[in-house]
C-alpha cells in the first residue's frame, strides 16, 4: 500500500545507490531513483499498472536468469562489438588489399 510520503523499496539493499522509492499521489503511484532525490525523473503509473507490475514483480521473485553469462574482458568490462578506431587510425576498409 502506498502512502503519500516517499517510501524506500525494501528490496534495495546496501548496493550502493541501487535504490527506488515510490508514493501514492494525486491518484497515481509514483517512482523515482532514491540517490538522485528531488531532482530524480517521476514515473506515474495509474493504479492498475502499478497493481500488474507489483504482481508481474512477484511472480519473478526468486526466478533466475536462465541466459548464458556473458564473457567479460580482463577488466570486468563487456568487449565491444564493433570497437571505434582510435584517433588517427587507418580504417579497416583502408587496410584491406582488393
Amino acid at each position: 500500500m502506498l502512502t503519500e510520503n516517499w517510501k524506500k523499496s525494501s528490496r534495495s539493499g546496501n548496493q550502493g545507490g541501487a535504490c527506488v522509492e515510490a508514493r501514492a499521489h494525486s491518484g497515481v503511484a509514483q517512482v523515482r531513483d532514491t540517490k538522485l532525490g528531488e531532482s530524480s525523473p517521476i514515473l506515474e503509473a495509474s493504479a492498475a499498472d502499478w497493481t500488474a507490475l507489483l504482481a508481474a514483480a512477484t511472480r519473478l521473485d526468486g526466478v533466475q536468469d536462465q541466459r548464458p553469462p556473458r564473457h567479460r574482458g580482463p577488466f570486468g568490462f563487456q568487449p565491444a562489438l564493433h570497437p571505434r578506431p582510435r584517433t588517427g587510425s587507418v580504417p579497416y576498409s583502408q587496410t584491406c588489399s582488393r
